[in-house]
C-alpha cells in the first residue's frame, strides 16, 4: 500500500503514526485464518475443504489469498498523501545523521545515526 514509504523512526514507536497493532492488519490476519478453518486437517478433525481433496493440506494456499484481498480492501481508506508528509517530517535528518524528526516514548528527540560495530 505504501510501496516503501515508510518512517524509519515512526515504526519503532509505539506511540508513533502505526502505533502497537495495526486494525487492518488484525482483521485481515483474523479472516484469513477462519478461511483456512475449512480446508484444515488438524489430528482427527478434518474440514470439508481439507476431506474434498483427499485431506490435502491447501490452507495456506486459501488464508494468504484471502488475508492479501482483505488487507487491501481495508487499505483502501489510507491518506497516503498526509501520511507521506508525516513521514517526511519524522524522518527529517535522517540520512544527513541528524537528530531532528522524530520523538521517543518520552517526547525527547531520538538520534537517527546508529553506533559503529
Amino acid at each position: 500500500m505504501r510501496r516503501g514509504h515508510y518512517s524509519i523512526r515512526e515504526i519503532f514507536n509505539p506511540r508513533g503514526m502505526y502505533g502497537r497493532w495495526s486494525g487492518r492488519g488484525l482483521l485481515a490476519y483474523g479472516v484469513g485464518f477462519l478461511s483456512m478453518l475449512p480446508f484444515a486437517e488438524i489430528g482427527d478433525l478434518r474440514g470439508p475443504g481439507a476431506a474434498w481433496v483427499g485431506g490435502a493440506d491447501l490452507t495456506m494456499l486459501i488464508g494468504l489469498p484471502v488475508s492479501a484481498g482483505v488487507y487491501l480492501m481495508a487499505c483502501r481508506s489510507l491518506d497516503l498523501t498526509a501520511e507521506r508528509a508525516a513521514v517526511a517530517a519524522a524522518d527529517a535528518g535522517l540520512e544527513d545523521g541528524g537528530a531532528g524528526g522524530g520523538v521517543s516514548d518520552g517526547g525527547a528527540p531520538v538520534s537517527g545515526t546508529a553506533p559503529a560495530r
